[in-house]
């Protein structure tokens, strides 16, 4: 078996290429990939947007060295075995470097925006949505491989009343919960206008940062008193703001295959997602019908919520969608990469298994060049 030739190799280098280190999604996914990994040794981490924030830098290990700025020449990834990238064209520098002799692999995280794909050998995306911002050729070559979470970010250290008594709410207040980015694709704004149908039993909590966060508190000001919650956020375990809410509403507009829906859910509190995100028809065990709601119409979502808010919570095994499980999908994969890259032998496919569905899968890696 080919895979078990992979296997024969104690481990592999890799260095990785990311825009930011903000406290995003992708950004996480980065960090978690450092952090948990078991079989390949990170080697570097480089910054290709050079003054770009660099909150999640704190996760990652010692070991690993951050760089600021592109690596700019190909002696300078010579002690790698392969490159890990996304956003834009990570690989760009090397576009005509042809020394450099290593495997890249480009990972889409979004359906937002166009990728270049004319300095990757190979394609990975988090969800089959976010491979459609791949070019249209390379779509096919190009594996799927889900998120997974830190199990340690939902763990609650403290009671939920104290909790609630820290924001100001009562054990009596029905909470809705929202987590993420305060900007127009994540329609945090959508928020507000369920809690206008709902009466002041009711209270909302938002967790988060971006753009929109003083016009978000500015609007609760006018309209909700003190039921409308804003927690300094931090990068520290979200489990008490998870456990003291009753239930996660993803209102986005775009989300790929968001962590915050598989935090809510290792969380064990109910999560309501927007029925048009692709994440509900690609993993239906994760988001049944009753927790789809429709984010056009408010009125609608909130009645919705209420009628499903006591229905039975997902019983499905979550084990697949942990930082271990993931980072075990991801590292056999790239090993995958690099026999198939330094294979001389093998001309057809590497098979490799991936979640692409509840039961794993299997995809296909063709060699790329």
């Amino acid at each position: 078996m080919l895979l078990n030739r992979v296997f024969q190799r104690p481990s592999l280098r890799a260095a990785m290429i990311t825009p930011t280190l903000a406290p995003g999604g992708a950004e996480r996914w980065a960090a978690t990939l450092i952090r948990f990994a078991q079989r390949v040794k990170w080697v570097r981490l480089y910054l290709s947007q050079e003054d770009s924030p660099d909150d999640l830098a704190q996760l990652i290990p010692r070991n690993v060295e951050i760089v600021r700025g592109w690596p700019t020449k190909s002696q300078q990834v010579r002690d790698v075995d392969i490159l890990v990238g996304w956003g834009g064209d990570p690989f760009a520098p090397f576009n005509y470097d042809v020394d450099m002799d290593r495997p890249t692999v480009l990972v889409s995280h979004s359906d937002m925006l166009t990728m270049s794909t004319a300095s990757s050998t190979y394609y990975a995306a988090v969800s089959r949505n976010a491979a459609n911002l791949f070019p249209a050729k390379d779509r096919a070559d190009t594996v799927i491989i889900h998120n997974g979470i830190d199990l340690e970010r939902v763990q609650p250290g403290r009671s939920r009343r104290d909790t609630r008594i820290n924001w100001g709410l009562s054990t009596d207040h029905k909470i809705l919960l929202y987590v993420g980015r305060f900007s127009e694709e994540k329609n945090p704004g959508f928020m507000l206008d369920m809690l206008e149908q709902l009466d002041p039993s009711w209270a909302l909590v938002y967790y988060g940062w971006g753009p929109l966060r003083n016009e978000l508190i500015r609007r609760a000001a006018e309209h909700f008193n003190h039921r409308v919650v804003f927690p300094q956020p931090s990068l520290g375990p979200l489990g008490n703001i998870y456990h003291a809410c009753d239930a996660l509403v993803i209102p986005s507009h775009h989300e790929c295959f968001p962590l915050v829906l598989l935090e809510g859910l290792h969380a064990g509190i109910p999560v309501f997602v927007n029925q048009e995100l692709p994440v509900v028809t690609e993993c239906p065990e994760l988001v049944p019908t009753d927790r789809q709601i429709d984010t056009t119409d408010a009125a609608v979502a909130t009645t919705q919520i209420m009628a499903w808010m006591d229905a039975p919570h997902n019983t499905m095994d979550l084990s697949p969608y942990t930082a271990t499980a993931m980072v075990d999908r991801w590292e056999t994969y790239l090993f995958a990469c690099v026999h198939d890259w330094q294979s001389t032998l093998f001309n057809d496919i590497v098979t490799i298994p991936t979640l692409d569905t509840a039961n794993a899968s299997r995809s296909t890696l063709p060699r790329q060049g």
